[in-house]
């Protein structure tokens, strides 16, 4: 960051981010004030020992249903990125639907993504993808962090063992 000119600054990861905001957390760099995570590295492995505490159970809960129900995306790109990468590369309105969807579910929105993020920023972010052509690379990432271990549970795999 030095090297850009900036003497201080924050980090911020989500998704794959997170565990490489993490990395960056604990190595302390010069000039680092401070680091935010929306999906912290420890989700895949969560630090439970012995019995959980029952805010622990109700987290340990969520994860398991999101595995369970909302990960049906994490399950394609890990195991079958060209496919995807392949349809969502082909048609703008494939990776618009695939990428809105995202925005529905993560956002804490009702599924009504643009009344919070508005429709432009929405659809800043279709565009980066579509026109950078990197459907395919983005997806790509989830098989080379996850082939090795996609037959285990989503809960037993850590991107940064």
């Amino acid at each position: 960051m030095e090297r850009l000119g900036y003497r201080e600054y924050l980090a911020q990861g989500g998704d794959w981010g997170g565990g490489i905001t993490t990395q960056l957390g604990k190595l302390r760099p010069h000039g680092l004030l401070g680091i935010h995570l929306n999906f912290p590295e420890y989700v895949f492995s969560p630090p439970v020992k012995g019995e959980p505490t029952p805010a622990e159970q109700v987290a340990l809960a969520q994860i398991n249903e999101f595995f369970t129900y909302g990960a049906g995306y994490h399950r394609e790109q890990s195991t079958r990125p060209q496919t995807i990468g392949y349809a969502l590369t082909d048609s703008p309105l494939g990776q618009a639907a695939w990428i809105y969807e995202k925005f529905g579910e993560w956002t804490d929105s009702n599924h009504n993504p643009e009344a919070l993020l508005g429709l432009d920023a929405i659809l800043d972010d279709i565009s980066l993808y579509w026109l950078t052509g990197t459907a395919a690379s983005s997806a790509r990432l989830y098989w080379e962090g996850f082939s090795a271990t996609a037959h285990r549970s989503p809960l037993s795999t850590c991107p940064s063992e």
